[in-house]
This record gives structure tokens, sequence and C-alpha cells, in this order.
């Protein structure tokens, strides 16, 4: 019965399965067969006298790879070819596979012969074929698969994800150091160090070379107009938003600029309301419409090769985040519009001034705006056991927390939305809906309801003061505080917008009034971040030289350091060096450095390792001119596997777009599906998850530093 309980496994195709069975028992009708389990109909199946385990893989021709053989027998793969060419094993099929964008074929060899192979019998070949025996580290990896598999109970494909990361890790951490040290070893300490030098020091020059002294003149068609900026100052929910889209709506021609991909489909749906034809973009989706008058996208995808009459560009106070600031300084420089609406806050105000100055001709003029409604802080901790009212906002900064504040609060009889990162554009869009139309009670969310999503929140309740920046876990700052409480009190709804405290984090009582009464200002943004030139892109040297090079100080003599900073290049580095381990040899050297670019600059999580594995297999199949695959489906009941797909999804489409490939007609189905399975887990599960209980780190010097042009980049 050994083989039997593992037959399971290695006849994985259940449809298939089920099917042969069935023809192997006609008595059983179509309704019977698709209520049962395949393993139920194996039993119904052994129950016949003349059926037998063997006989049924046979007749299923149920095998496995190299790589399993290898595993259970603990050989090496060259050792399962040595039992093959000894006439111990054998092949019984074979599978179609991808990798590094190519499609190959594998051996699938009898499962029953290997099953068949008693411990003495491995033994005694390994003493004939010593070589053969997996090394001790292999032996190690091996086990920490099961180890892995039992402990965790994983799926397969879970285990191989995790097991080959370590994999990874081990060949990073000590073969590659062992060769470099090697060749280190070879040469003498004084030899070593000034090739080194040497060779950096070209990097720098060309890199050098290629950076412009004005970055307003990489954009030549903006640089041919004389443009005229409208620069809207004002705090959150004073309306400057909206009076700059009366304006856009009566433009022939026009763009909007948003921060979220949420808020670009929301200002389009505004626009198709008023009878007034709006196209969409973002980075996961695209809605071309003929004739449209208006386009609605987000930063990173604006066209700066259109002429409009109108744009508006929200939320430039972004100008300073260390990963998207560079895309709203591209806006600033490169739109090319004969009227711009610049919507911002106030500490980006000088900042925008002097970066128009770097555009010849171009003028501006500032408008004032102020809040209609107070914002008033409560001195009291708010409890989350007693205080709660209809159209509060709980604003927390972990999809964690988010969960298990909602399972909280569904468990106090409150009907739940929430809004955070991961979730679908439909499902966001859904659970804020809900809220607007007081379907729901109150609403829990991440700082994404700071940036431009108008609901009807009567209050804001932090119940935490603390977020990871990509650093570490900070404090909010000032001006990430003003952002998330303008959200309290709707304009039209509520005489005032009030904003509280959780009895956890009311130790910060002073410094949130602080910010709110305006005793403690956000500090005023300096640098604004410059975009990687193309022309880096466009040398003989590694790519993540060349970026490490751009980020040395050094090599910025012709650029007006007090005012423009390097793009922060982690991501990019990190997604070459993804490729780069898959797409070794020549293949990588036959890049063209617009294909770099246009790869390295795709929003992917590479840290999420289905996302990078599907990333980098569908890179190679579009570079070699292959359809781009869709990612298998997601199971409909783990919520974060949903969320994965969603991701994959993205990426799907965002490849088919890059490389001229026609996504498939249903893909906006798929992502439907996945909203309506989110919505689904998300209205009825019971969230028993613990908050994030991190301590966060804050002084007054981390935050100087953050921001005085000497430490880490700014907001």
């Amino acid at each position: 019965m050994v083989f039997y309980e593992n037959l399971k496994d290695f006849v994985i195709n259940k449809k298939l399965t089920k099917q042969w069975l069935q023809s192997q028992m006609p008595e059983l009708s179509n309704s019977t067969v698709r209520k049962l389990s395949k393993e139920e109909l194996f039993e119904f199946y052994l129950a016949k006298p003349q059926n037998t385990v063997e006989s049924a893989a046979k007749e299923l021709r149920a095998g496995m790879s190299v790589d399993e053989v290898a595993d259970f027998l603990l050989l090496t793969t060259s050792g399962v070819r040595k039992l093959e060419k000894d006439d111990l094993l054998h092949p019984v099929d074979a599978e179609d596979f991808r990798a590094y964008g190519k499609s190959l074929t594998k051996k699938l060899y009898s499962a029953t012969e290997v099953y068949a192979f008693t411990p003495e019998q491995i033994e005694d070949w390994y003493a004939k074929n010593p070589r053969q025996k997996y090394s001790v580290h292999e032996k190690k990896l091996a086990a920490l698969r099961k180890q892995l598999q039992k402990q965790k109970s994983l799926t397969t494909e879970q285990v191989d994800a995790l097991t080959f990361g370590k994999l990874n890790s081990w060949i990073d951490n000590l073969i590659r150091p062992k060769l470099i040290g090697e060749v280190e070893a070879s040469l003498s300490e004084e030899k070593l160090a000034q090739a080194k030098k040497e060779l950096t020091d070209m990097i720098k020059a060309v890199v050098s070379e290629k950076i412009p002294s004005n970055p307003a003149d990489m954009y030549p068609l903006a640089r041919a107009m004389n443009r005229h900026f409208i620069i809207h100052v004002g705090p959150t929910n004073s309306g400057k938003t909206y009076q700059s889209l009366q304006i856009l709506a009566q433009a022939t021609s026009g763009v909007y600029v948003a921060p979220l991909r949420l808020l670009a489909l929301e200002i389009q749906e505004q626009f198709w309301e008023k009878g007034i034809l709006c196209s969409m973009q973002t980075g996961e989706e695209e809605e071309l419409i003929e004739n449209a008058t208006i386009m609605s996208c987000t930063a990173e995808m604006v066209n700066l090769s259109i002429a409009y009459d109108v744009a508006v560009v929200d939320e430039c106070q972004m100008l300073g985040d260390r990963e998207r600031g560079y895309a709203w300084t591209k806006a600033i420089l490169g739109l090319p519009c004969a009227q711009i609406h610049l919507c911002t806050a106030p500490e980006a105000v000088g900042l925008i001034k002097r970066l128009i100055k770097t555009c010849k001709g171009d003028t501006y003029e500032i408008i004032q705006h102020e809040r209609t409604t107070p914002l008033v802080f409560v001195p009291r901790a708010f409890n989350i056991s007693t205080d709660v009212e209809r159209g509060d906002a709980f604003v927390v900064f972990s999809r964690r927390d988010a969960i298990s504040l909602a399972g909280n609060l569904k468990k106090q009889g409150y009907t739940v939305s929430m809004v955070y990162g991961a979730l679908p554009y439909s499902t966001r869009k859904q659970q804020a809906n809900m809220f607007l139309n007081r379907e729901s009670d109150v609403l829990v969310a991440t700082d994404a309801i700071g940036m431009g999503l108008n609901l009807p929140i009567r209050r804001i309740v932090f119940m935490d003061m603390a977020k990871f920046d990509g650093i570490c876990r900070r404090i909010l700052f000032p001006q990430e505080i003003l952002q998330i409480a303008g959200r309290a009190g709707r304009q039209g709804m509520y005489a005032e917008g009030q904003v509280l405290l959780s009895r956890t984090v009311f130790g910060d009582r002073q410094y949130v009034e602080d910010c709110l009464s305006g005793k403690k200002r956000p500090k005023e943004l300096s640098h604004a971040q410059l975009d990687v030139p193309d022309a880096l892109y466009q040398t003989k040297y590694s790519i993540d030289k060349v970026l490490h090079a751009w980020n040395d100080p050094d090599v910025l003599q012709h650029l007006d350091t007090t005012l423009f900073r390097p793009k922060f290049t982690t991501d990019e580095i990190e997604r070459y060096y993804c490729l780069m381990r898959a797409y070794v040899g020549k293949k990588a050297k036959a890049i063209s450095s617009q294909k770099w670019k246009m790869l390295l600059q795709m929003p992917v999580d590479v840290k999420n390792t289905s996302v990078e594995w599907y990333w980098v297999d569908n890179c190679f199949n579009g570079l070699e001119g292959q359809k781009i695959s869709l990612p298998s489906e997601a199971s409909s009941k783990d919520l974060q596997a949903l969320e994965t797909y969603n991701k994959l999804l993205g990426v799907y489409y965002q490849l088919c777009r890059r490389f001229g490939q026609e996504p498939i007609a249903s893909l906006q189905t798929k992502k439907e599906n996945v909203s309506k399975a989110i919505i689904e887990i998300l209205m009825k599960a019971d969230f028993s998850e613990k908050p994030n209980k991190k301590r966060y780190y804050y002084s007054e010097d981390y935050y100087d530093e953050y921001w005085d042009g000497n430490g880490r980049y700014g907001y």
C-alpha cells in the first residue's frame, strides 16, 4: 500500500484520472463521478478483485520526474540516468514544461519501479556507483523539502519555492564567494585594488558624461512651449482638486494625473457621468476610448509625447517620495500642455517653484485653498469595544492589521468595508462604494484613503501611528498625519471632522495635536527625485554597475544636487539580478538597452517568489517572440493566493502590452472573478490574526536626517 498512498501525488491531472476511472467502471453515473473525489473513485476501482494498484499505475502511466526520483532515492540526477542506463529504471512517458522561456520535455520514470527499490538494493548500488550519491548539501536540501511539507502542510509548488530559494541562497553565499575568492587570491592586493578602481572610475566617467546639466532639457516638446502653471495649495478636503477638474472638464483636450489607480478610475467615471468621453491608463488596466477628449492615468503612465490643452497633476507633494517621486518630476518638467494645474500640500510649493524656474519661459501663479469644515482632535482615548460609531474610518498600516481589526469589528456586529493595497481595484472600489452608500457601518483602511478617495467619513481613528517605509518602521510624519486626518468631515455632510487615537497609541496625543494645530509643521520638500536618463541604459557596462554609479555623489558634478536627487534604484537592480540569474550567457548580452529599461522599470514585486518566477519566465517568452503565458488560477478560498493571482494577472497584462501582444479577451472577467472571491472571503470569514505589535522607531534626529538632504531620501 505504500505505492498506493503516493500514486495520488503522481497522477496529477484529476480530470483525466477521473475520466479513466469512469471508463473502467461504466456502472457509475456521471453525477456520481462528479460528486466523488479521485481518491474515492480509486477505492471503488480497487474494490473489484481483478483490479490492482499496479495495473492502475500502468494504465495511467504514473511516472516520476528525474528530480522526484533523485529526491526519493537520494541520488544525483546523473545517478537516475545511470539507473536507466543499467536497465534498472524505465521511462514510461514524457512531460512538457517551460523553463527559461523555452518549451522543454522531461522523462517520467515508472513510479512502480521506483517504489519497488528496497533500501538494501539502493545501498548496494551506491557501493558500486559512489559518485552518484547526493552530496552533503543536496541531502540537506532534500531533507529540508520534506520537513517543510510535513511541518507547514504546504503545496508542492510552495515547497519548491521555499527549497529552491534556500538553494539560491546557498549558491549566493557559499559557491560564488568561493570562486571570487579564488580569482582574487591569484592577484596581489595592489593589482586587485588598482583594477577595481580603474573599472569604477571608467564607469563613473561614462555615467557622468550622460547626465544632463539641466534635466528639463530632456523634454524638447515641453521646452518648445510657453507653459503656464496654476499651483493649487491647501490641506486635504479643501477643494483644490475639485476646482481643477472643473476647468479640465471644459478643455478641448486634457489629462488628469493621479497618485493611485483607484483614483484614476474614479475620475474617469466622474467624467463619464458628465457626458465627457474619458480614456484611462494605469499600470494594470487600459481603456482607450475613440474620440475621448480626456485621459485619466497614474503618474507613471502619463504620455509626454502628446500635447494637451489642460493638465491636472494631483498630490504633487509626492515629489519627495523616494520610490515614486520621479514620476511627478517628469510630469512637471515634461508635460506638453499650455495650462497645467498642480494640486499640492503647502510643503511642496517651494520645490515646485524651483522646478518651474528650470523650465525657461514657463510661468506660474498660486491659488490658496482652505478647508470649509474644521478638523477637531478629540482628547480622549478611543476604545474599540465601546466607542465605535457609524461613519468611523479606522486607519492601520498593514494588511495583517486591517484583516484582524475587521474581524474584531464583525464579531461586535458591525458591517465592515476594507481598503488596502493588495486588493484588486474592483474589490477596493466595491468596498469603498459600500461605505459611500451606507451599506457598511465602518471602514478599515491603510493610508491609501489619504490620497483623494472622497468618502463620507465622520471620524478618523488612528489605530496605529507607525508604518514601514521600506527602511524601517517609523512614526508618521506630520504631512502624513494631516493627509490622512484631513479625510474626516466631508463637506456638505458633516459640520466638522474628528480625529481620535486608539488607547494603544494615545501616548502620541501631544504629537498629533501639534500636527493638527500647526505647531509642528511638515518640513518643506528640498529635492525632486530624478529618473534614470535613457542614455544610461546604452553603455557597454552591466546595468547594475551603471545604476550604482548613478547613485554615487561623485558622478553628479554637472547636476544641481541642491534641487535634484537620483531616483532610488534598488528595485531595478534587484530585477536585473533576477533576470541575470536565470538568463545567463550570451543571451543576456543580446538584450537591447531599451528592452532592459522596459523590463527593469516594470512595477513587479520580485520579493514574491511566485510573481518573480512568472515574470522572469515570461520576460524570456516576450524577448524570444513567444506568447505570454496566462498564470494558473488560484484557490478561491485562500485570500493570500487570490491576492498573488491578482498580481500575476497585472504582470500578465503589462507584459502583453510591453511586448505588443493582445491579452486574452476574458482577462477582465478573470479579474472580476478574483475580486468576487476576495469579497466573499472578506464578507464571510472570521479573521483571527493578531494585530502587528512591533515597536516603531522615532526620534527628532531621524526626522531631521530624513529631510535635510544629508541622509536618507525624502518623504
